[in-house]
């Protein structure tokens, strides 16, 4: 799907936009999917306004052919994973990537929004998100950014989101770093939600320490499969997000 900068700019004045994120802005595409592009694309603007952003965007022309690359690897390697659609197209600006066609979501909400059970129901899923971030490495796609956020879920389903940008990260032979700050991503996403839903509580210091404790040992400086299943069953065990 390739626009010039008019009939992008037109397209998107007739799409809702939903969503607006750090590093992107997502509209209605159809019925079915969403165009997520980079935040300096807006259309609440001038078109005059419009074509100075897509100036500074055209300085970013390295970053976005190498978010394209690992795109175009990561659909051809995810396809058949029943967690994560990853695009459905690729969406060009005069031959310049810009974004990608999603699915849309629209019975979920993210895992920060979920009206949880008890905090068994909640490490259920994170383990469950640790279980599909290990065959998403197991592909060579590594997530930087699976805070709970970035996972939708319906009471059943999970979907892992936000996977385009710099939030993903292709590589053919197994990266040790990048696979630490994927594991890693995880358990910022869990500090965040322990902040948001007990910071108002007087448990939430003990909460806080308690966790940060975990994370921060020297057995952890590398993060792996096993030492993130170890990682939850410790988190577990001392109630941390017990009510």
């Amino acid at each position: 799907m390739n626009y010039t900068t008019n009939d992008l700019y037109d397209t998107l004045k007739n799409k809702k936009k939903i969503g607006k994120g750090l590093r992107g802005n997502v509209f209605v595409n159809d019925e079915n999917t969403l165009i997520k592009v980079p935040k300096e694309i807006d259309v609440n603007i001038s078109y005059s306004e419009f074509l100075k952003r897509i100036h500074s965007l055209k300085k970013m022309r390295t970053d976005l052919r190498r978010f394209e690359e690992d795109q175009k690897k990561i659909i051809q390697k995810g396809s058949n994973l029943d967690f994560v659609d990853f695009a459905k197209d690729i969406v060009y600006l005069e031959e310049m990537y810009i974004g990608v066609i999603i699915k849309w979501y629209k019975n979920c909400s993210s895992l920060m929004e979920y009206k949880f059970i008890n905090e068994i129901e909640l490490l259920e899923i994170v383990k469950e998100i640790i279980e599909d971030n290990r065959i998403l490495i197991t592909k060579g796609i590594y997530h930087l950014d699976l805070l709970l956020t970035n996972i939708l879920y319906n009471g059943k389903n999970i979907h892992i989101i936000d996977i385009d940008g710099k939030s993903i990260k292709y590589f053919s032979k197994k990266n040790k770093y990048y696979e630490t700050l994927s594991y890693y991503s995880i358990f910022r996403g869990l500090d965040y939600y322990l902040e948001e839903k007990f910071k108002n509580q007087n448990s939430y210091s003990d909460r806080h320490n308690a966790f940060n404790n975990l994370l921060e040992t020297d057995d952890n400086e590398f993060i792996n499969y096993p030492k993130a299943k170890k990682l939850i069953r410790k988190i577990e065990q001392k109630g941390i997000f017990k009510k």
